[in-house]
């Protein structure tokens, strides 16, 4: 009779406890978060007039997140793609395990994509665990230029691994990529870089973002340089991973170099490996008379952002470097002189 007791109450407990557990998922799902998705589901979230409804799903932070992670599995992958990218707003790791769960888990590569770029705006701090850092190294390896790039600075930026697991395969697709010249799909409207330089600079990023971490292997990488060019652009990534050593070899390729956009790249390298003492030359190259050499017009006769008559990118980057080294005040100075 005791046990019997004591058996309905077990029993009774544990039905208590699973039906606490069914509604506690169900209490994950923020309400105000859920109506929000619901009218970026809607014709909103289709034309891209969504900013302020997605501003308020930041606003919630974590609280956001289990609608987000519902909403994307159903509806328009445009629309989708939409919601994974307000992600991108939300700090913390919680957010961070959501993009790395979609990008190796999904089966969507436009939804994989939108995760992979989210992922390579943020640090990641978090663990990855063996199918996610597979995924990206595979995107890496075999993706198209442009989204192994994103895929590159994704890794570059996932501080729990190790230099070899971060470098080795972002250096490795840089070579390939520094030696496959530009496709149809690389002209972009919206940039001062040539098609193909436009997609190095992905990787260039990606060197930026690991750091030093990375000096020592494209260090070995430009010893072991094939040919002239690739050599060039491996300096210029290690100068972009803030090798001090490349300084000189920088300063050189802007001053000979007749590509406006090797020197545009080769500018934001040379800033980062000789930090403030970068300062005069860069105050050189802010009159630097360099205009944009492969233009990209649309069918109706525009042109793209950043590349309308008389835009001078190397001076750009060059002021760009100036306020980033904390000198505005020079950049200011300057424009005040030349219009005086």
């Amino acid at each position: 009779m005791i046990m019997t007791r004591i058996a309905r109450m077990v029993m009774f407990c544990l039905i208590v406890g699973v039906l606490a557990v069914s509604i506690g998922n169900t209490d994950n799902v923020d309400p105000s978060a859920s109506e929000l998705v619901a009218k970026l589901q809607g014709p909103l979230g289709m034309y891209g007039n969504d900013s302020s409804l997605g501003e308020a799903l930041i606003a919630l932070g974590n609280d956001a997140l289990p609608a987000i992670e519902q909403g994307i599995t159903q509806g328009d992958p445009q629309v989708k793609s939409r919601l994974l990218l307000w992600v991108m707003g939300i700090p913390g790791e919680r957010a961070t395990a959501l993009l790395l769960r979609v990008m190796s888990d999904s089966q969507e590569p436009r939804l994989r994509g939108t995760a992979i770029r989210c992922l390579a705006e943020r640090p990641v701090t978090c663990p990855l665990t063996a199918k996610q850092l597979a995924t990206l190294q595979q995107t890496i390896a075999e993706g198209n230029g442009w989204i192994a790039g994103e895929a590159s600075r994704a890794l570059a930026r996932c501080e729990v691994l190790s230099a070899d697991e971060r470098v080795h395969p972002i250096l490795a697709r840089f070579q390939a990529e520094v030696m496959t010249p530009a496709q149809p799909h690389d002209r972009t409207g919206d940039s001062y870089l040539s098609p193909h330089v436009r997609r190095l600079n992905l990787y260039l990023r990606a060197f930026s973002y690991a750091g030093e971490i990375a000096v020592p292997y494209v260090r070995q990488a430009v010893k072991d340089a094939a040919s002239g060019d690739v050599r060039k652009w491996l300096t210029i990534a290690s100068g972009m991973a803030g090798d001090g050593q490349v300084t000189d070899d920088l300063e050189r390729i802007i001053r000979e170099n007749p590509d406006t956009s090797t020197r545009v790249e080769a500018t934001r390298a040379y800033a980062r490996s000789a930090k403030e003492a970068a300062i005069p030359f860069l105050l050189e190259l802010l009159d630097d008379p360099a205009e944009i050499q492969d233009r990209f017009t649309w069918p109706d006769g525009s042109v793209g952002r950043g590349m309308q008559d008389g835009f001078r990118p190397v001076a750009g980057i060059a002021a760009d470097e100036l306020s980033r080294l904390g000198r505005n005040d020079l950049v200011l100075s300057h424009r005040r002189s030349t219009r005086s």
